[in-house]
Order: C-alpha cells, then structure tokens, then sequence
C-alpha cells in the first residue's frame, strides 16, 4: 500500500485514515480504556488532537464516526471475524496512534568511544505500545528502534543516527499499519469464498481466484505534488504518469487510426 505515508503524516487539506476516528469515538468505554485512549480521569476520551499523527487536516462529524463504526463492526461479523481478530484489530490500530507520542532523547546518542544511543524519554508509553503488540519486554522494542540493524556474522549493535531513530518509529507505526491492510484485504478474500473451498490449500484457493472475475480501477490523475513529499509519493507519482501516457497513446492512437481508417 503505497499511500501508508499519510499515516504519519496527511496534508492539511484532508484527514488521517478513517479507521482512527471511527475506533476513538464508537467503539466501547471499556475497549476505549483497554487501547489507551481515555483521559486519565477514566471518564473522558481523549481527542485527536492530543495524538500527533491526527492532529493535522481536516475533521468530520464526530456522530457520523460513531454511526460508521457500528457499521463496521457489523461489517466484521457478517465476514465472520473472531472477536480475537477484531480485538488484535483495535490494538494495532491504537498502537500505532501511540507510536507517535514516542519521544526520543537525541542528547544521549554518543557514536564516538562511549557508544551511547538515542534514548526514548516516555518509557511508559513504550510499555503501553509492547502490551498492545504482545511484545513481552519493551526494551527490545527500543533495541530495534535506537540500534542499527544487526549484520549478519556481527557480534554486537551499533547505536543509530538520531534521524535514522525518527525513521525507525515512521517505519514501525507505517509496516503496521501497511500489514493490518494486507491481512485484512487476504482475510476478506478467504471469507467471500464458496464454502466448499474456504477449507482447501492455499493453490486451490488460488487457482479459484485466478478464474474469478476482477474490477481493476484506473487512477491516471497524474502528478501529485504536496508540502511533504516521501519516497511512496514518488512512487505514487511515477506509476501515475506512466499510466496518464499509456492512456494517452492508447486513446489517441486508436483515434489516428480511425482517421488514417
């Protein structure tokens, strides 16, 4: 999914993905509370505006969400998903929301004789975000976003640029967010089998899909060119414009052979 850079930061003119609001403003206090979203006082649910990742962009109308989020939970049953599968669900989507309140402590990185990281300042957020991700110890989880990538035959790790550490925290709340989608899209696939099949291999599966009929859409609105612009938005770019040009010479080539014609 190309456009998983919107999760950690969407433009000014439109909202972070609908999944957020949805999940902040109709699931239930009880799940609000279990994912991290109340007020301290217990009593209040926090606003989008206190996540970083939401606060830029335009808003809708909070009783909309709500009515959308009981839309998609039916839409959840009627596909069959376990209630673990929705609950992992919600954690991931929550987690992500938390990865960017992660304050990192760059004054501590030392790449000279000492070897020192970059430090996370709220160790209490790492441990809300491991218990939402089922990672048993936070501090791995800071291992791998502090820490250069370990290579291969090497003993040791070494500490990261205090950049790299920021692209590090991108990364994660971006391959989860990317992976939830993937998962979901591969779970509704299997669901909207034929019975007869939902139990077979993964080559039966596939062999029945491959005969299925598709619906393919065609984005060819071309270059797109905003404040901030990553690495997936020159991606999006690129395959854009090619498919504007081979729209192009396909529609006006086969109308230069109707006037050669």
């Amino acid at each position: 999914m190309l456009e998983k850079s919107r999760v950690v930061g969407c433009t000014d003119v439109e909202r972070n993905y609908h999944i957020f609001y949805f999940i902040m403003r109709g699931a239930t206090d009880a799940v609000i509370k279990k994912l991290g979203l109340m007020k301290p006082d217990g009593k209040t649910r926090k606003s989008r505006t206190e996540f970083k990742y939401l606060q830029k962009g335009k808003d809708k109308d909070e009783l909309k969400d709500k009515a959308d989020y009981e839309e998609l939970a039916e839409a959840f049953h009627t596909l069959g998903f376990t209630e673990d599968e929705v609950d992992s669900i919600h954690r991931i989507v929550a987690a992500v929301l938390h990865i960017g309140e992660i304050l990192l402590d760059n004054s501590t990185y030392d790449d000279g004789k000492n070897s020192s990281p970059v430090s996370v300042k709220n160790k209490d957020k790492m441990k809300e975000i491991a218990n939402l991700l089922g990672v048993d110890n936070p501090d791995d989880l800071i291992t791998e976003l502090v820490y250069k990538p370990k290579m291969p035959g090497a003993s040791g790790r070494a500490p990261d640029k205090p950049q790299n550490c920021l692209n590090s925290v991108e990364s994660l709340a971006k391959g989860l967010y990317d992976n939830l989608f993937n998962w979901l899209v591969a779970k509704m696939n299997i669901e909207i089998l034929p019975d007869e099949l939902k139990s077979g291999d993964a080559m039966t599966i596939q062999k029945f899909q491959d005969r299925t009929k598709t619906i393919g859409l065609l984005d060819i609105f071309g270059f797109e060119n905003f404040e901030l612009n990553q690495f997936e938005q020159l991606c999006i770019n690129f395959v854009n414009e090619k498919l504007h040009n081979l729209y192009i010479s396909s529609v006006f080539g086969n109308e230069k052979k109707e006037m050669e014609r």
